[in-house]
């Protein structure tokens, strides 16, 4: 079998806009492309979506008053950059997916990737975003995630790696096979379950003040400490712990295999 493209760089702005929905559309562009760029308009509080199969992503805030998605594609061996393409589709209600697909046999949608030979990968992608005011969705095979400057919830998913994210407004959940977890929220104006979770690696979260809520969290090998007086449900285990934080509320979990776990009050 031939060698396949083993890099993506990924980078995109995108900004908190107003504008009509757009009818639903799907397609695979650029793929003879070496850089592809997509630029669009964003509904606020719209869904933004960005998978690619296997590489790290960044997300940073940025000025402005249109989106922009720029992915930088790169082949190892006899690999060819055109087997790599993306796949756009825009909801009728405004939501907007971007996904990097592998193979012209592949896509890919909330279920994850469809065909072609995705376990060959890529590494090293990157994506930029715009703090947008609706919920942000990003998800990765394998590599790092750092989100800055999101102004809602945000989602992140990776097969392994560390995952860094910044929020003005959450809720947020995170899901890493190996790796550890930083989050911090300025606001919870929804109040949802949130999950944290990585099979090796600390945890650490921020919250607001007065956060409300029912703690569930278990490590194999590590110690839990909280900024927040915690009322201990059940008998005391220090490898699982219950506990009602304030008045309680939704549900908080923590999971690690092996690492601490830390809950920080925010200002």
């Amino acid at each position: 079998m031939a060698a396949m493209p083993r890099s993506l760089q990924i980078a995109a702005l995108a900004a908190t806009l107003l504008a009509p929905a757009v009818a639903s559309a799907q397609s695979q562009i650029g793929r003879t492309d070496s850089i592809y760029t997509w630029r669009g308009v964003l509904p606020s509080r719209v869904q933004l979506t960005i998978r690619n199969f296997n590489g790290p992503i960044d997300v940073r805030p940025t000025s402005g008053t249109t989106a922009e998605f720029r992915g930088v594609k790169r082949a190892r061996g006899s690999g060819s950059i055109q087997d790599i393409a993306f796949e756009i589709v825009n909801g009728s209600n405004g939501d907007v997916s971007i996904c990097a697909t592998l193979r012209r046999s592949s896509s890919c949608d909330d279920h994850g990737y469809r065909g072609g030979d995705v376990q060959a990968s890529t590494r090293n992608g990157r994506v930029h975003l715009a703090g947008t005011e609706g919920t942000v969705r990003v998800s990765t095979g394998n590599g790092d995630v750092d989100v800055r400057g999101a102004k809602s919830s945000v989602r992140v998913s990776t097969g392994n790696g560390r995952v860094n994210v910044v929020t003005a407004d959450g809720p947020v959940e995170v899901h890493t096979g190996n790796g550890d977890i930083d989050v911090a929220m300025s606001a919870l104006r929804a109040r949802d379950d949130m999950t944290f979770s990585t099979g090796s690696g600390s945890v650490r979260v921020t919250l607001p003040s007065g956060y409300n809520g029912e703690l569930d969290a278990s490590t194999g090998n590590g110690e839990l400490s909280s900024d927040f007086d915690l009322r201990i449900q059940g008998r005391v285990d220090p490898r699982h712990v219950r506990a009602t934080i304030g008045d309680g509320g939704p549900r908080l979990r923590l999971t690690t295999g092996n690492g601490r776990l830390a809950i920080l009050k925010g200002t």
